[in-house]
C-alpha cells in the first residue's frame, strides 16, 4: 500500500511538472513553437514520461487550459456573495478580468485555445467552469425579479460571450490597467441594461 501510494504521489508530481513546463512554454512560444521534447527537457523528465500521462501535444495543451480554467473559476468563486446580487455580479466580472491582468503572461490566450482545440472543445471546457458562475448569478437575479425575464439560457450565453471578448481585448491592449478600468465600466453599463424596469440603478 505504501509503495503504491508513493508511486501515485510521484506520478502526480511528474504530471504537474509536465503541465507547469508546458504552460510556461505555450504562453511564451505558442502551440506551434513548443514540442514535446522541449516540454520534457524543461520538466526534467523523459519524453516517455510525457507519453505515459498524455496522448500527444494537443492533450497536454488541453490539460493546461483545463487547469487554467479551474484557476479562473476559483478566482470568481472567491468573490463573497453580498446583499446586492448586482454588485456581486459586477465583482465577479471584475475578478475575472483581474485574474487575466495579473496572470496574463502565464495565461494561454483564448484565441490560440480556440485555434488549437476548436470552438466546441474550448466552449465545453470553459462552460464547465466560468459559465456555472454566470448561470447561478443570472438565476438569482431573475428569481428576485431584479432582471428582465429573457430566456435565462440566452442571457447566460450573451454575458459569457461578453466576458470572453473582454478577456481577449484586455490581453491585446498596451495599457492593460486603463483597459481593465474601461472594460469594468462597460460591462457594468451593459449588464444594467438587463435590470428590470423600475429597479434602482
Amino acid at each position: 500500500m505504501e509503495v503504491s501510494s508513493r508511486r501515485q504521489i510521484y506520478a502526480q508530481e511528474t504530471r504537474e511538472a509536465i503541465l507547469n513546463s508546458a504552460q510556461h512554454l505555450f504562453c511564451r512560444r505558442g502551440f506551434s513553437g513548443t514540442s514535446l521534447d522541449i516540454i520534457a527537457a524543461q520538466a526534467q523528465v523523459t519524453k516517455g514520461a510525457v507519453y505515459h500521462h498524455f496522448k500527444d501535444k494537443r492533450s497536454v495543451f488541453r490539460a493546461c487550459f483545463e487547469r487554467q480554467a479551474c484557476k479562473v473559476s476559483a478566482a470568481i468563486a472567491a468573490v463573497p456573495d453580498g446583499a446586492d446580487d448586482w454588485q456581486t455580479a459586477f465583482r465577479q466580472c471584475g475578478a475575472f478580468l483581474d485574474y487575466i491582468l495579473r496572470h496574463g503572461k502565464d495565461t494561454i490566450a483564448l484565441q490560440e485555445v480556440i485555434t488549437v482545440l476548436g470552438w466546441e472543445q474550448w466552449r465545453e471546457i470553459d462552460s464547465n467552469h466560468t459559465m456555472g458562475h454566470i448561470e447561478r448569478t443570472v438565476s438569482r437575479l431573475q428569481a428576485s425579479g431584479e432582471m428582465k425575464p429573457y430566456s435565462a439560457n440566452v442571457v447566460v450565453n450573451m454575458v459569457y460571450g461578453l466576458m470572453v471578448d473582454a478577456a481577449v481585448t484586455l490581453s491585446t491592449q498596451p495599457d492593460a490597467r486603463q483597459t481593465e478600468e474601461d472594460l469594468n465600466g462597460l460591462i457594468r453599463d451593459m449588464l444594467l441594461g438587463l435590470r428590470a424596469t423600475g429597479k434602482a440603478g
